[in-house]
């Protein structure tokens, strides 16, 4: 017999009611509600939901980053006002396996759910493209470890024995191929897709001393 999904859903009471009552239509009824991320934890203190569904709000990336701490064994859904690439791309970066628009939630929610406890990432396919992102060239590649190092245009320039203005055309690139618009963005960008993260320890103790300029 299939094991049921458990689903925590953290969101304000209306919410809760659309996502609880599409789950049900779709035959998920093992469902804990919170309005907060601290009740879902409590609530969850002896089990871990299998997925976890956060619905948008002002602070929802610094809300997922820390659901994604704090359940660590729970895969997580967001709920997000709509399927802008920025917006999308936000809720990625911040731990989300699955990214449903709130417009769309009565239609996609439980399907995102069965998706990503199977282990897929699942987003709106007018947002496809944030995951369609052109290969980086290999020195294109040299250029954006530099940059997670914490090295400035002229130090990379220093280091790769060509002009600052060659550096900064291949910093310009990388920023086209991944679809951002700063340092800090094109890092976590590349994170993902080398393993959720997997280079962000060298981003946090990087120095920041250029801001977010090419």
């Amino acid at each position: 017999m299939r094991e049921e999904i458990l689903v925590g859903v953290v969101a304000e009471p209306r919410q809760r009611t659309r996502v609880t009552a599409a789950l049900a239509r779709d035959g998920i009824h093992s469902v804990v509600e919170a309005d907060s991320i601290d009740e879902l934890v409590r609530a969850c203190a002896d089990r871990h939901p299998h997925v976890g569904v956060h619905v948008g709000g002002s602070e929802q990336t610094l809300e997922l980053r820390r659901l994604a701490r704090e359940l660590r064994r729970t895969r997580l859904v967001a709920v997000v006002p709509g399927s802008a690439r920025d917006v999308v791309r936000g809720a990625l970066r911040a731990g989300a396996d699955g990214v449903v628009a709130a417009a769309d939630l009565p239609a996609t929610i439980a399907l995102t759910i069965r998706a990503v406890w199977a282990g897929q990432t699942t987003i709106p396919t007018a947002a496809r493209s944030v995951l369609e992102t052109a290969a980086l060239s290999h020195r294109e590649r040299e250029v954006l470890d530099l940059v997670a190092a914490g090295l400035s245009n002229t130090e990379i320039a220093q280091r790769l024995c060509v002009t600052e203005h060659t550096v900064k055309s291949h910093v310009g690139a990388v920023f086209g191929k991944l679809g951002v618009h700063s340092r800090r963005e094109a890092i976590m960008a590349h994170a993902q897709g080398h393993g959720r993260f997997s280079i962000l320890t060298g981003a946090r103790s990087a120095s920041w001393s250029n801001g977010d300029r090419v």
